[in-house]
């Protein structure tokens, strides 16, 4: 029995130590992305991190920096145009930009929808969209609750971010945070935080926004601006489907979108720069693509794919050897059908030039994605919201004021016909 004793404990501790090597891989985040000019990479602490910026020169990512960032700390850096790796031991916010952010922002949860949020502020335009019926609470960075309010199920609330330089947004229900400002674009997130899907959340600044939507299947597509406007909507046929064709919505004012079909989609939303058609969109977009799952869209100046791993990938039905890290970069405008049999970070750019060798000004940044952002939470919860409910408080002395102002006019009419021989 005594003899046992060495290969019990050597189990145990081989035991242990690959319980340590899983639990290490499974907290490191892997994040591709291009800058094509000099910006900036900004990089806030959801817990303690350790982080290794890389730039690809040739074939190699060769490190750059290595820091460490504690919860709520943010740390900005400037960094040249090129392809970057960034490999961080915990999760973080990170956002390479050259100008003002049109994004969506990460969830401590992973990818661009959740229940906790930890932003730094930037300028433009934010808004919150409530997937589920969600109580939002907005704090500081030291923990003082600044504002906090309630969304039913496809609300949207716009807020401004002020006496903080960090924010952390916590909510009962799952929520996504936009951001849109001057001459940049976004991907719409869907409710189960992919790319692809029926139920979608985005926006765009400004007086030349498109919604620019790739279908997969013949279906109807409506698209409702917030605050509640006009919805409009279009039906995609199989000749639309089989061409791999493209609808573009544009609008004359900025403002958030929240998008439902009948059918899979994909939704570049965004600002032109000479008028709101899907050619002229500016800035850069971002998502991340599972294995095997075709991923539709327009680029209105270039695309680049990078892999997460070694693999093979199909462009417009054209096969290529893919390795890990190494962008492959198709440099002009159209409309493209990618699926690889690894995950793969897509990154479009717009700079209102038909070609990447074409382009001259470089907007916007992107709020980045890892490849443990690629999730799937599945249909949300069901709202529980009343029907018929109350018309708002606001809304309500609004009517009685006008009822009121109505009824004592016509009164008033009566009483001076009655003084009137």
């Amino acid at each position: 029995m005594r003899s046992m004793v060495p290969i019990i404990l050597l189990l145990i501790i081989l035991t242990m130590y690959f319980v340590h090597c899983i639990s290490e891989r499974q907290n490191v985040y892997t994040y591709y992305f291009y800058l094509p000019i000099s910006g900036s990479l900004t990089i806030v602490g959801v817990n303690q991190s350790s982080i290794i910026i890389y730039k690809l020169y040739g074939a190699e990512y060769t490190p750059l920096k290595e820091l460490t960032v504690s919860r709520f700390e943010k740390v900005v850096l400037s960094i040249d145009g090129g392809f970057y790796k960034v490999v961080s031991k915990g999760r973080i916010t990170i956002i390479a930009s050259i100008s003002e952010l049109t994004t969506l922002y990460t969830s401590t949860e992973g990818g661009y929808v959740g229940k906790e949020f930890i932003i730094p502020r930037f300028s433009g335009d934010l808004a919150v969209h409530a997937f589920e019926d969600s109580e939002v609470m907005v704090y500081s960075a030291d923990g003082k609750k600044l504002v906090s309010f309630k969304l039913w199920q496809n609300e949207t609330k716009t807020i401004t971010l002020l006496g903080s330089d960090i924010f952390r947004i916590v909510s009962s229900g799952r929520i996504a945070i936009g951001q849109h400002a001057e001459q940049g674009m976004m991907f719409m997130v869907d409710v189960r935080g992919k790319f692809r899907g029926r139920n979608l959340f985005g926006g765009h600044h400004s007086t030349m926004g498109v919604v620019v939507v790739s279908v997969y299947e013949p279906c109807k597509v409506r698209v409702h601006p917030l605050p509640p406007a006009k919805a409009v909507e279009h039906k995609f046929t199989e000749e639309e489907v089989s061409k791999n064709a493209f609808w573009e919505h544009p609008n004359v004012h900025p403002t958030f979108y929240w998008v439902v079909s009948d059918g899979d989609v994909t939704i570049l939303v965004g600002e032109g720069e000479y008028n709101n058609t899907a050619a002229m969109l500016r800035g850069i977009a971002v998502a991340v693509i599972p294995a095997n799952e075709v991923f539709r869209t327009f680029a209105p100046t270039a695309l680049i794919v990078i892999p997460f791993k070694d693999g093979t990938i199909w462009v417009n039905g054209e096969s290529q050897a893919v390795f890990e890290g190494q962008p492959i970069i198709y440099p002009s405008r159209g409309k493209y059908e990618i699926v690889a049999d690894v995950p793969v970070t897509i990154e479009v750019i717009g700079t209102s030039a038909a070609s990447l060798a074409e382009s001259t000004a470089w907007r916007d940044g992107e709020c980045l994605l890892s490849d443990r952002d690629i999730v799937d939470y599945g249909p949300p919860k069901p709202s529980k919201k009343p029907r018929g409910e109350m018309l708002p408080m606001h809304t309500i002395i609004i009517i009685i004021v006008v009822v009121a102002i109505v009824l004592g006019s016509i009164l008033y009419i009566r009483h001076l016909k009655r003084l009137t021989p």
